[in-house]
């Protein structure tokens, strides 16, 4: 009978700390568990999150293919992978409380073996946020806004008038960025903190100085960017598997996707953007050498608008460079060589079309 108390004591305990099935793992576990517990709860969490890197090369993210493999993997290893389960327990024995209290352990467990170095962090990261994403996607409505008032975000909600009006005026506002045409979105991405910067990078603080956006060589063979960084080339810069995954959101075909990783891996990575720009531009062959992020954006709007001219800055972006080599000046090449390491930020180039939202 005491143990049959303790026990109900327990599950309560466990019912009223995991009351949301999907938490921000703000507070480590502080209870006491057994050895075998603690290397079969890490050894699961392993699993799982090698599945969850294993689907998201072999289907597209959050498409059904995917989602279907992902909650059964979840529900085989007997981690939570129904949002609207209750506390009741099922067939094998596991309940819902002690399904999150194993995905909360098991995920500190796992954090702890993975912090020895970058790349183990950056996998374990990776995985993790792709885990909570299809996890969070799984909630009804009602469940989410919970999920959020319990961990303080609070958002006001719009209705859909009002979000396809403020959709409009994003869409009818645009500004014009070393030659290329971005739409307000694009301009709400970088924090008020970077006004100044930006403002002196085109010419409109300090010296006033121009500055010329990077080619493709100069982009891959400057520094690759590192956590946090959005700048550089995708198929010079990306790890293989990723570009693979990226390269598969997109649809391009798998045998475009082996030619293309097969030019990444003999280095031709000018080539590798070239070939991705007629896949995805459906050409058979383009009657130009890429040689500036720039100069893709154009060629790309002068196939999507019917071959109509897009109005920009500058002609082009090699005859750009081109001027401003044969002119010699002292001012510009200061201009080149103080340039801040993020200007390759500030240009629409490939990177765009492999950033996650």
């Amino acid at each position: 009978m005491q143990f049959a108390r303790n026990k109900r004591k327990k599950q309560d305990l466990q019912s009223a700390h995991y009351e949301l099935p999907l938490q921000f793992y703000g507070q480590p576990p502080l209870e006491n568990i057994s050895l075998s517990e603690f290397e079969g709860f890490a050894v699961d969490r392993l699993k799982l999150l090698k599945a969850v890197e294993r689907f998201g090369l072999s289907a597209v993210k959050n498409s059904d293919d995917y989602k279907k493999k992902l909650t059964a993997e979840m529900k085989i290893l007997d981690f939570p992978y129904r949002a609207d389960a209750d506390e009741k327990t099922d067939l094998d024995g596991a309940s819902e409380p002690e399904r999150r209290r194993k995905d909360h352990i098991s995920h500190f467990v796992l954090r702890l073996a993975y912090c020895q170095t970058e790349d183990l962090r950056r996998w374990f990261i990776q995985q993790e946020v792709d885990l909570f994403r299809h996890r969070f996607n799984d909630l009804d409505p009602k469940r989410k806004l919970e999920f959020l008032r319990k961990n303080s975000l609070q958002y006001d909600t719009i209705s859909d008038t009002e979000k396809n009006e403020l959709h409009q005026k994003l869409i009818n506002s645009c500004y014009n960025i070393s030659g290329v045409t971005v739409k307000s979105q694009d301009i709400y991405k970088f924090d008020k903190a970077y006004t100044y910067s930006i403002r002196h990078m085109f010419g409109k603080e300090g010296k006033r100085a121009d500055y010329t956006p990077y080619s493709c060589m100069k982009v891959i063979l400057s520094n690759a960017p590192s956590q946090g960084d959005h700048h550089g080339c995708p198929f010079r810069h990306s790890d293989p598997e990723m570009l693979k995954q990226k390269l598969q959101f997109y649809k391009v075909s798998p045998s475009g996707i082996n030619q293309i990783l097969e030019l990444v891996k003999g280095m031709h990575y000018q080539l590798a953007c070239q070939k991705y720009f007629e896949l995805t531009h459906s050409v058979e062959d383009t009657a130009f050498s890429l040689s500036h992020p720039n100069q893709y954006f154009i060629e790309s709007q002068k196939i999507l608008g019917g071959g109509r001219e897009i109005k920009r800055e500058m002609d082009s972006p090699q005859r750009s460079q081109a001027n401003s080599a044969a002119g010699g000046s002292t001012a510009a090449r200061e201009a080149t060589a103080n340039a801040p390491q993020h200007l390759a930020e500030m240009t629409e180039d490939l990177d765009s079309f492999f950033q996650d939202a």
